[in-house]
């Protein structure tokens, strides 16, 4: 849901036709360098979980509950260990900080003079009720509750 919310800022585009994107298979993303296919956000979710090489996946929730946690899953996986302080790394990766740092900085994912890093809480998603939205539930549940969604 919050995805949804989120591709459709980045992309400036109203939150109804984002999701029918998010829904249809075709669906792929152009530009200056080339295209690439996503297909439907299941189907994107779906090919990273059954590639032939180490996959983590890490959800924005846990970030937001538990950094530290999810930080010693992350660097365990690549099997490295940070060269500054776990305190200074939380710091330099705050919602607030990335934010500060737009707006001196920008950022080059940013589109339309929107910034990038917009609000970083999880769970606006719950509070659309659209009639897409509904059909994005039922579509996605299985995806979704295997990651613990509900």
């Amino acid at each position: 849901r919050d995805v949804a919310l989120s591709y459709a800022r980045h992309f400036d585009a109203d939150i109804e036709k984002t999701i029918e994107i998010m829904l249809d298979v075709r669906n792929y993303i152009g530009g200056e360098m080339g295209a690439e296919a996503l297909s439907s956000w299941k189907n994107h979710v779906i090919s990273w979980s059954s590639v032939e090489f180490p996959v983590l996946f890490v959800r924005y929730e846990d970030l937001l509950t538990d950094i530290n946690r999810q930080l010693v899953r992350i660097f365990g996986f690549l099997g490295i260990r940070p060269k500054i302080k776990r305190s200074e790394l939380i710091a330099k990766t705050k919602f607030s900080y990335l934010q500060t740092q737009e707006r001196s900085d920008g950022f080059r994912e940013s589109v339309n003079d929107q910034p990038f890093f917009r609000r970083g809480i999880s769970g606006e998603g719950k509070i659309f009720i659209g009639t897409n939205f509904k059909e994005m539930e039922k579509e996605f549940s299985d995806v979704m509750s295997s990651f613990d969604y509900t």
